[in-house]
C-alpha cells in the first residue's frame, strides 16, 4: 500500500515532515482516534495537517500504554486492545504520512473494535461492577443514536459530505 501510494505523489518526504513532527502527529492520531470514539462530536471525512498538540495528547497515550503494560498480567485483553489499537493505526499515523490530513474518522472503526470487545465483556461477565457499567453503556449508546442518525445524513453523497467538511473547516483545499 505505502509503495503504491507513493507513486501518486501523496506522500511527505522527511524534508517536508521531519521525524519530531511525525512522532508528535502520531501522539496526536492516538488520542484524537481513541477521544473521537468515545465523544464523536464535530465529526469531519478530514482534519487538515494544522493541528495543535496538547500535554493532555501525550498523557492520554501514556496513561494508555502505561496502564496496558502495568496490567498486561492482570488483565491481558485490555494489553492486548492497546497492542491492536496502536499496531492497526500505525499505518495511518504521521510516521507513514500520506495525503493532506492529521486525522481521518473512518480509521478508528476498526482500530476501536477492541474497545468495544473490552466494554462488551464488562457488561457480560460477572462482577461486582456489571449493572453499574450496563447502566452506564446503555445511557451512552441511547445518548450516542442521535449521532449516528445525524452522521448517516452528512454521509448521504458527496455534496453533503463535503458541504459538512466545508462548514466545520471553511478554509480546507481538499474539501473545496
Amino acid at each position: 500500500g505505502f509503495f503504491a501510494l507513493s507513486t501518486i505523489g501523496n506522500s511527505r518526504s522527511l524534508a517536508e515532515m521531519g521525524p519530531l513532527y511525525r512522532a508528535v502527529l502520531s501522539v496526536y492520531g492516538l488520542a484524537f482516534y481513541l477521544w473521537k470514539s468515545v465523544m464523536p462530536f464535530g465529526l469531519s471525512p478530514l482534519y487538515q495537517l494544522d493541528f495543535t498538540v496538547t500535554w493532555l495528547h501525550f498523557a492520554v497515550v501514556a496513561a494508555l500504554l502505561g496502564l496496558a503494560l502495568f496490567m498486561r498480567r492482570r488483565w491481558p485483553a485490555f494489553a492486548m486492545a492497546t497492542v491492536v489499537y496502536v499496531a492497526t493505526l500505525l499505518p495511518v499515523l504521521g510516521i507513514f504520512q500520506n495525503g493532506p490530513q492529521a486525522a481521518a474518522d473512518r480509521y478508528t472503526y476498526l482500530a476501536c473494535l477492541g474497545w468495544a470487545v473490552i466494554l462488551g465483556g464488562l457488561a457480560a461477565r460477572s462482577w461486582r461492577g456489571r449493572d453499574v457499567t450496563r447502566v452506564v453503556l446503555s445511557i451512552w449508546v441511547l445518548a450516542m443514536l442521535p449521532l449516528t442518525w445525524q452522521q448517516v445524513g452528512v454521509w448521504r453523497d458527496s455534496v453533503t459530505l463535503w458541504s459538512h467538511a466545508l462548514a466545520l473547516s471553511p478554509h480546507s483545499r481538499a474539501a473545496h
